[in-house]
């Protein structure tokens, strides 16, 4: 991507510049070793957002995001496979489109925040609630239910079990010092990017500089995680009351791969279950009519491979019988699946650059070599074989089934 890299001495600075967009974007990136208390981050996050000594309360934060024309500050964990991202994210319309100069306040704003915490035991209750809202909204849904059940199931190392909302028990434990504690930590050991993109000056990066007073350390960071194979597929039936429909995930295990396989599985989920042109569509949901929805996804970072599907109970079986064979046949492809499937990925790569989130999405990943640029990633799918496709399919190994239904 066509990004500029500026190496400050106590951060890394990404300027991507384009005038496409009415908002400018940056993103303050702490990224960390991942940790098995995630759920302190994202209660740090909604600390953040409730109270600080900078904005005592939300009204006060929303007063400053109206004066600054509904600017919006998101703050959020993210886990990228072995590493902890705290992402402070502030987005703004350009003021060359309002002919008001507030950009100094605007860009000052993040960091006033997340430079000034507030460990006050007074809104630890207001916290404790958001916390648990969210949590029960997640669990409402059944198939969010039963994908977190089934990749804890998956993941033989504990680490990559932690989530960042957990159940009420362990929200009440939470205490203004271990968020203090968790602070601390973060500002003080994390690599710390910013992303600027949009139709940006270079007086811009000067107000970064006067207002980021974080120092970046120099953690070597391996984002990747290669979960263990397993001799005997993990398989877990769970019975939950109000479930109308069956959820079913299946897990396989992917190798640890290079930014060529990369490529190669990518192509090889589109055939298998990226879309309504996909084998498991046809064959699960049209041909024997098991379900209203089947899909599959990779994840390079965790690799792994998964398919899921929702289907009545007494059809649970059969749709897993019926998967299987579909997955057994990958190892033989048409022409026309792999051509259809380039084009699909190519005009995905394409759309990578309709918004600004997106756009910051794939550089960050470009940024910390996770994927290649994206005409360098178009000129590898250009260069790939059927063959090539076909050969992932000695790659992927079954690892867990897992099902939640009804009484």
């Amino acid at each position: 991507m066509n990004s500029q890299i500026i190496n400050k001495n106590n951060y890394k600075l990404y300027l991507y510049k384009t005038d496409k967009f009415k908002s400018i974007q940056m993103n303050i990136v702490f990224k960390k070793k991942t940790t098995d208390d995630l759920y302190l981050y994202s209660a740090l996050c909604q600390l953040l957002l409730i109270t600080n000594k900078k904005y005592k309360n939300k009204i006060d934060r929303f007063i400053k995001e109206e004066d600054l024309y509904n600017a919006s500050l998101e703050l959020a964990p993210e886990q990228y496979g072995d590493a902890n991202c705290f992402i402070a994210s502030m987005s703004f319309i350009n003021p060359k489109l309002v002919h008001d100069d507030f950009i100094e306040e605007a860009i000052k704003m993040p960091f006033d925040i997340l430079s000034n915490p507030s460990f006050d035991e007074s809104y630890l209750k207001e916290l404790k609630d958001k916390m648990k809202f969210i949590y029960r909204r997640q669990m409402e849904s059944p198939a969010n239910r039963a994908g977190r059940i089934s990749r804890n199931l998956f993941f033989s190392n504990p680490l990559y079990r932690s989530e960042y909302f957990v159940e009420d028990e362990i929200v009440d434990t939470i205490t203004m010092e271990q968020l203090e504690t968790v602070y601390n930590d973060l500002i003080n050991n994390s690599n710390i990017d910013i992303y600027l993109l949009g139709d940006v000056d270079d007086s811009y990066i000067e107000y970064i500089d006067k207002y980021n007073t974080f120092k970046s350390n120099n953690l070597s960071l391996d984002f990747m995680v290669c979960n263990d194979t397993v001799d005997k597929v993990k398989e877990q039936t769970d019975i939950k009351e109000d479930i109308n429909q069956a959820q079913v995930y299946m897990y396989y295990n992917l190798p640890e791969l290079d930014k060529i396989s990369i490529s190669k599985i990518i192509i090889f989920n589109i055939i298998l279950g990226g879309g309504m042109n996909s084998r498991l569509f046809k064959d699960v949901r049209t041909k024997n009519q098991l379900c209203y929805t089947v899909n599959s996804r990779t994840s390079y970072l965790y690799s792994f491979f998964r398919i899921y599907t929702g289907v009545d109970k007494e059809n649970v079986d059969k749709a897993i019988s019926v998967i299987k064979e579909v997955v057994s046949t990958m190892n033989n492809i048409t022409d026309q699946e792999f051509e259809d499937a380039k084009v699909k990925e190519l005009t995905s790569l394409d759309y990578v650059y309709d918004s600004l989130d997106s756009i910051f999405d794939r550089l960050f990943m470009e940024s910390n070599d996770l994927l290649c640029d994206i005409e360098e990633q178009k000129e590898i799918i250009n260069s790939l074989t059927k063959k090539d496709i076909e050969e992932v399919f000695n790659t992927i190994k079954l690892n867990t089934v897992y099902v939640l239904k009804g009484e």
